[in-house]
């Protein structure tokens, strides 16, 4: 309610959207395009300028209080988007235009790719989302701080997205999952002692949450490195599918469990099955070229 009390925080949030959907419309036609590079460091920019801009904020809001710490922070995540997309708008405009025939499957290949990017940003924060609506705001930081520990883990997805974007060899996968699995084991073990140091012991609520959110990171590192595989086989629908079945999954365990446990686990065998089906998908279809997407 404070967020949306005021007009800055609701201009940035819309500017966020905005900007998203330009950000993941720009990836769509340089990976169309085949320009891998150029796609890997497009993804790079948004998450450095963020890094960058969140840096500069803690520091010189030292002594705020929290709630405009996340008003400002809010307005640093819009403008971390919304920066790269107008530059590149401005570049692009430099260009000559693209042949009308050849703008509609870059266009639905853009929009496919799109329509995967938000479901997998769905399927990572409908946890928080729904409890929202389901418990106590005592509870939902419970919950947060968790979370914050235990997808300590997801910090390397965008590695395994990009090596399977990128054509490499299986065996990088499984030596990304090994790293995943290593700081996941490291969580479990730490986070007695982790929570209670970095947010107090009146958080002791949070250690579970964040174990079994741990080994939803390893999960979500997989998924991300066969969606990457997907993407790079030009099959983006099927990048739709197996995030939406992972939301559906969601959706059946957290009504049929509605606790902050139950959300924690519905998360991670929401991750499972998007893997299971992108795997079964990858495994028995072949590649096809972006018209086919």
């Amino acid at each position: 309610r404070h967020f949306f009390s005021s007009a800055g925080p609701t201009v940035a949030l819309a500017v966020f959207v905005v900007a998203t959907a330009q950000f993941e419309v720009i990836a769509g036609w340089l990976l169309a395009r085949r320009r891998r590079q150029a796609f890997i460091a497009w993804r790079l920019a948004q998450p450095t300028l963020y890094l960058a801009l969140v840096v500069g904020v803690a520091l010189c809001l030292r002594s705020a209080g929290p709630e405009e710490r996340t008003v400002v922070m809010a307005m640093a995540a819009s403008a971390s988007l919304a920066i790269p997309v107008i530059v590149a708008r401005a570049m692009l405009l430099r260009h000559r235009r693209v042949p009308h025939r050849s703008v509609r499957p870059l266009l639905r290949f853009a929009a496919t790719a799109n329509l995967g990017n938000l479901l997998v940003y769905l399927n990572g924060r409908l946890d928080l989302l729904t409890l929202s609506f389901l418990v106590s705001a005592k509870e939902l930081g419970y919950y947060a701080v968790g979370s914050s520990v235990g997808q300590l883990t997801m910090l390397m997805a965008n590695a395994g997205f990009v090596r399977g974007l990128t054509g490499e060899r299986k065996a990088s996968d499984f030596v990304g999952i090994a790293l995943a699995a290593l700081l996941a084991t490291l969580i479990i073990i730490g986070a007695p002692f982790v929570v209670p140091l970095l947010f107090g012991s009146s958080f002791a609520a949070a250690i579970p949450i964040a174990r079994i959110l741990a080994v939803g990171g390893v999960i979500n590192y997989a998924l991300q490195a066969v969606s990457g595989r997907l993407l790079q086989r030009r099959q983006p629908s099927m990048v739709v599918l197996c995030q939406g079945a992972g939301v559906i999954v969601f959706g059946v365990g957290i009504a049929l469990f509605p606790t902050l446990i139950g959300a924690a686990w519905s998360s991670v065998i929401s991750f499972g099955a998007s893997l299971a089906i992108a795997q079964a998908i990858l495994h028995f279809s072949s590649p096809r070229h972006i018209a086919n997407a």
